[in-house]
Order: C-alpha cells, then structure tokens, then sequence
C-alpha cells in the first residue's frame, strides 16, 4: 500500500487472529486445497507484519473522523481498490461486508466519541479507511498504522472478518495505541498493547447491545470461527477455543518467543484484571461507566515499555482517584490474576 510521510517506529501492523490459531488448524485441514490457503494466510499477515514494521504516520493533518469503505478486490494491496461509499456522500451500500464495516466503524468511533471525549483514534478527527474483501479468502483483519483491511475468511473455519463488531473495535483501538502510549509490540508490553484493544473492544461491543457486566459473554470474535468457538474469553482465558493456550494468571505466563514474545497469550491475564474489576465494582452495572474510564485513562498513559506491574500500578492510582470502591475493585482484579497491588 502506498502512504505518504511515514517515520520508522514500532510495529504498526496488528492483525487480530494469532498466528498459532492459523498453524494448528493448519496442521488439521482435511484438505490439501484447504491447508494451503490457511498457510497462504499466514504468509500473508507475516508478509504485512514484516512491510509495515516500521511504517508509522506522522504529521496527520485533522481530519473529520470520516468513515470510507474500499473493495481490495481481492488483492493484497489497497492500489486499485474500488471506493464503495464514503459518509459524507452517503448511498446505499448492498455489500454485507461494507455495511457491517460502516455500521461498526461507526458505533466504535462514536463509543470514543461519547464516552471517552476522544475524537478518532487520534483525537484529531483521524479519517477512518476500511479495505474489505483484502486478499483472496485471507484469515485475518488488520490495522496497518493507518488503515483498516478485512479478509474474507477461507469458507472452510472462518467466516468473514467483518462479523463482529469487537474486532473493529479491537483493531481500530490499536491506532488509539499507536497515537497515545505507543506500547511496544514485544511481550509484556504487547500484551499490554492486545489486552487494551480487548478491553475496548469487548466494551464497544457491550455499548452497542446495551448489557450490564453480567449480562455480557467476554467473548472476543463470536462470529468469527465458523464452528461456534470465539478468539479469546476475557473472564475465563484459555476457554475460548479447543487448545486455547491463554493462561488465566501469572501463574500460568507464557514465556516464548512466538508471537512477538507471546502478546496473544499473555494478554489474557490483563483482560481478566479487567473483567475481575468490572465484577467486584458492580456485576449490574455497565462497564464502560464504571472500571472502563480507569483502563482507558491509565493505557493511554502508560510508558510504551510498561510491564504488567506497571500498568497494575497506573489502574489503581486512576481507581484512587475515582472512589475507594474503585481502588477496592481494581485491587480484587489484579490479585485475582496473581499480581498484587498495595
């Protein structure tokens, strides 16, 4: 893809399906046709990972916060890609993949908007492009450091990646990353980076259905695996999946060198600390009311090398600075994923 002033950086490029999801089921396909295409996704999010490293956008000039949708038509760049629909010239969009991509686009940019007082992920009026139909029948959704691109899925265990709305909202909150704490995309502090982005993800997709802390599944990426399983579990990690690897505390914690230092297995334990905080709060009220300002207030500040301790440390001082039910609750969160707090 061609985007103009760039600056060497961290990793821009986050996909949301973990590469060990790929190579296992992979290593499952009942087909020769169907393996390849799975090993071809993997080639493709590695090939982007590995293009975009270092690919960051500086001097963004202020935008209007507006959506555009783009068909890649398959092709794995956004060179050619056929403009569907932009907001401020509206239409109607016949394409499924479109619609759910403006519709969620949307109701993530306005959750930042309404509750966060954030104007896009840059908090200044970033406009916001989407590529479907990226790839050919690619397992994926990304965002690149200055877009957003969606496979299809490959038919066979997933369906498309435009099918839920907290995997917009998951991706496009690792711009709101990119523009704040800027967290290093490396074990800890990568985790730190995946949990933030499941954080609000599964936050938006809370907003959006109008549920309380226990009316909500912790589910990130129903809809996506075409046999009914989700991508990760934020109040039980390790469930989510047959095989899933997230371990539930730090007694558990990975240490590997797959996966950026394991950043999608480890940030189960911070996606707990949060669901666990939202629980002992209220498990009758809404998240984004009660802990979600507290999350949002310390990532977004965090130091880009921050630790799990670290970002512990920075919740409780916002929780103090709330109530004392707040500091209590954050307490209870992070001692129940074995890191304590004082």
């Amino acid at each position: 893809m061609n985007h103009d002033h760039v600056t060497p950086g961290r990793c821009a490029l986050h996909c949301v399906l973990p590469p060990y999801i790929l190579k296992k089921l992979a290593e499952k396909a009942k087909t020769p046709e169907h393996r390849k295409r799975l090993i071809n996704s993997i080639a493709l999010s590695a090939q982007n990972r590995g293009a975009r490293r270092f690919a960051y956008l500086i001097g963004t000039p202020r935008g209007t916060a507006e959506i555009a949708i783009y068909d890649a038509q398959h092709a794995e760049t956004a060179s050619g890609a056929k403009l569907l629909w932009r907001e401020s010239t509206g239409g109607q969009l016949s394409d499924p993949d479109a619609k759910r991509v403006a519709d969620f686009t949307k109701t993530t940019r306005d959750f930042y908007r309404e509750v966060f007082n954030r104007n896009s992920v840059d908090n200044n009026g970033y406009n916001l492009n989407s590529y479907i139909h990226f790839g050919d029948g690619w397992d994926n959704a990304q965002w690149d450091g200055t877009e957003m691109d969606y496979g299809d899925g490959d038919g066979e265990d997933f369906n498309s990646f435009t099918s839920a709305i907290d995997v917009v909202g998951h991706e496009l909150t690792h711009g709101v990353t990119q523009y704040t704490s800027d967290l290093q995309y490396n074990a800890q502090s990568g985790a730190l980076n995946e949990s933030f982005s499941d954080v609000m993800g599964t936050m938006i997709k809370q907003y959006a259905a109008k549920q309380t802390v226990a009316q909500a599944d912790w589910l990130i990426g129903v809809g996506l695996f075409k046999n009914g399983d989700a991508l990760r579990s934020m109040k039980k990690p390790g469930s989510a999946f047959g095989d899933d690897p997230q371990p539930p505390d730090m007694g558990g914690y990975v240490n590997t060198a797959e996966d950026n230092g394991g950043v999608h297995i480890n940030s189960g334990i911070p996606n707990r600390a949060f669901y666990e905080s939202c629980n002992a709060f209220d498990p009758n009220r809404n998240s984004w009311d009660t802990i979600g300002p507290v999350w949002y207030r310390s990532f977004t500040t965090l130091p880009p090398n921050a630790s799990f301790q670290d970002a512990a440390n920075a919740t409780l001082a916002q929780a103090r600075q709330l109530s004392q039910q707040h500091a209590q609750a954050v307490q209870a969160g992070w001692a129940a994923v074995k890191i304590s707090l004082k």
